[in-house]
């Protein structure tokens, strides 16, 4: 598991705060936990938007505030309607010998080897919720698909963690299939007019 560095900074709350410190470049964001009263803060976008593209939801972070360091992990993060962008987030503190509740992606493998025989994997699960302590969430679980076949599944229960950490999900969900794409209708509809031109 990768801690990673992030600096916060205090604000002020209420919409118009917020409206400002978005015109700076500037997320508006709360951190919460035990032992802790709801704190309002501030995050650089363009840091965060780059920590949360390649870690999501699934690693600690460390929230720097004026030297103080609080371990938290993303809760929430809400989008505007119009423009999609993050608008505001939701931390939570962790103690890292403390169980936590964290959404984690699943990364796969292999997919060269797939498509070589025709077939493509087709996602159902991208992400699934794991209880662990915070030092013991991973970042990823990887599935190697490179030697299934078509009509093999993936389910919740074949997935591989470490012992310490517990799925969630229905064990009985699944996580991904590999099928052969199927021949678009626009395709199928093309073929006859191509014979009648003949």
């Amino acid at each position: 598991m990768e801690t990673v560095n992030l600096e916060v900074k205090t604000r002020e709350a209420g919409k118009s705060a917020a409206r400002k410190l978005r015109e700076k470049n500037l997320i508006p964001a709360v951190v919460y936990g035990k032992g802790l009263d709801s704190l309002p803060i501030a995050v650089n976008a363009s840091k965060f938007n780059e920590i949360y593209k390649k870690h999501g939801h699934s690693t600690i972070l460390n929230l720097v505030l004026d030297g103080q360091v609080i371990p938290g992990i993303i809760k929430e993060v809400q989008y505007g309607i119009l423009d999609n962008k993050i608008i505001h987030i939701d931390f939570q503190r962790v103690s890292m010998e403390e169980d936590i509740e964290a959404e984690v992606p699943i990364v796969v493998e292999g997919t060269g080897l797939i498509e070589s025989k025709g077939a493509i994997v087709q996602h159902q699960l991208r992400e699934v919720s794991v209880r662990c302590k915070a030092k013991d969430l991973p970042e990823s679980i990887t599935v190697d698909v490179s030697n299934m076949e078509i009509g093999d599944v993936v389910k919740v229960s074949d997935l591989s963690v470490a012992e310490a950490v517990k799925i969630l999900d229905d064990p009985e969900e699944i996580v991904l299939s590999i099928i052969v794409p199927e021949i678009s209708e626009v395709e199928e509809e093309e073929q006859p007019e191509e014979a009648e031109k003949e």
